[in-house]
């Protein structure tokens, strides 16, 4: 496989990443439901952000690696309203918090698009287990958005 490296790292993640995505769709499949789909939609989430990385630290090349990190950016921002929205509708106030759940999707959606534009991450290191994104004062900002996002 010339378009990926197996290494140690990017093996743990791939295997999370479909861990991950295996326990939602059971869930999924068990029962159909809102709070049985939002908590497949958060395993989703985190198992894209897994696999983004895992083929970022397998990757042969500086280009993949740097459109790997970008994605798996995009993939992260989405994990927060994708928790907060599966918690809500859990403890029976996702009604109640509807316009909080739709503002953190947008705000984490923009802050994921902002944040996985060249400018943003612009490149990627190149460390023994793989490449690793090379952080931009602008990376504190996906973080904080991520944190505060859902906060009511």
């Amino acid at each position: 496989m010339t378009n990926f490296h197996l290494n140690g790292l990017a093996g743990a993640s791939a295997f999370t990443a479909l861990t991950v995505f295996l326990l939602g769709t059971a869930v999924l499949i068990r029962r159909r439901s809102l709070p049985h789909a939002l908590f497949f939609l958060v395993t989703t989430t985190v198992s894209a952000w897994c696999t983004a990385f895992a083929l970022l630290y397998g990757a042969p090349n500086e280009g993949n690696a740097v459109i790997w990190a970008r994605a798996g950016n995009l993939a992260a921002c989405f994990i927060a309203p994708a928790v907060f929205h599966f918690v809500a509708v859990f403890v029976q106030r996702g009604r109640s918090l509807r316009y909080h759940i739709a503002s953190a999707w947008a705000a984490c959606f923009a802050v994921g698009i902002v944040s996985s534009l060249p400018f943003a991450i612009r490149g990627v290191r190149h460390y023994p287990w793989g490449y690793y994104p090379d952080s931009q004062p602008l990376s504190a900002i996906d973080q904080v958005m991520s944190l505060f996002a859902g906060i009511e």
